[in-house]
């Protein structure tokens, strides 16, 4: 809107929003949930300038799509966090149940502290519930965190080729010039699966070029035209995308069972439960 009224390039960062002004200057703002999409958004602002600079493209149209993809990522990330949060309550209450057993045993009167503390075999309960709890905790933490995945676009490169495709450069012209804006941002097109080290497997930014070049063959066999089957192709890739990252968070209560049965409860066994036996026993046998 700032561009068709009339405002030149370089003063979009002073008269637009603060949002307008974080993607111009590369600022981020200490609000946690805009913190994770706003870096990102510079750079592919940046790379979309470059673009439409080399190529001649309209810029304004441009930005308005580009706009709309930062808005997907900046609600992607806050759906990541709403779909993380039941599972990260989980993980924090499960993570205190030892504490629970021992002050539940010790309101109906057990002594369980003296149990722990009065000899060697409390002193080895207590030591393995505290090792099993910590390890649980932190086990928790690790599946909830490689299941938060990290921010990607896959799109850019298609559409960077379909902007300068839009100033009327030939298509060789057009993906030379994408190539060079998105290697800035290539670390935007990675998976978030970690290189298998194999000897020659392409890079992010070579693969997404390959997938150009996919699309770009299958215009030329259909005769459809190239710049709307690349944005298309970018947003099927987007879509999918998000699609990998529920399909991976709906997995995560399942994941989390396992340090639930094989550390927590164990711990709140050894520490809250078996401790209260021992202290039923001993004042028994007194």
């Amino acid at each position: 809107m700032l561009l068709r009224a009339g405002l030149p390039i370089a003063a979009l960062g002073d008269s637009g929003s603060p949002e307008t002004a974080v993607l111009f200057d590369g600022r981020i703002e200490e609000d946690e949930r805009r913190s994770i999409a706003e870096p990102a958004a510079g750079e592919l602002v940046r790379a979309v300038l470059l673009v439409c600079r080399e190529s001649g493209a309209p810029l304004a149209a441009a930005l308005r799509r580009q706009a709309e993809v930062h808005r997907a990522l900046a609600q992607g990330c806050r759906d990541v966090e709403v779909a993380t949060a039941g599972p990260r309550a989980t993980a924090r209450i499960v993570s205190l149940l030892p504490i629970a057993g021992v002050v539940g045993a010790s309101l109906l009167g057990f002594d369980v502290l003296g149990a722990l503390s009065g000899s060697g075999l409390g002193t080895a309960l207590a030591a393995a519930g505290l090792l099993l709890s910590v390890a649980g905790a932190a086990w928790s933490r690790r599946i909830i965190a490689s299941a938060r995945p990290r921010l990607r676009e896959p799109g850019v490169l298609h559409e960077l080729t379909g902007i300068a495709l839009g100033g009327g450069l030939p298509l060789v012209a057009a993906l030379e010039i994408a190539m060079a804006a998105a290697g800035p941002v290539e670390g935007l097109l990675a998976s978030d699966t970690p290189p298998s080290g194999t000897q020659g497997e392409p890079s992010a930014l070579r693969e997404a070029a390959s997938d150009v070049e996919a699309v770009v063959t299958t215009a030329h066999r259909s005769g459809a035209m190239l710049r709307p089957l690349l944005l298309a192709r970018a947003d099927l890739r987007r879509r999918r995308r998000a699609a990998s990252v529920r399909a991976r968070i709906e997995r995560l209560p399942a994941a989390l069972l396992a340090p639930l049965g094989l550390c927590s409860l164990p711990a709140f066994l050894l520490v809250g439960v078996v401790p209260a036996l021992i202290a039923v026993v001993s004042s028994t046998v007194r």
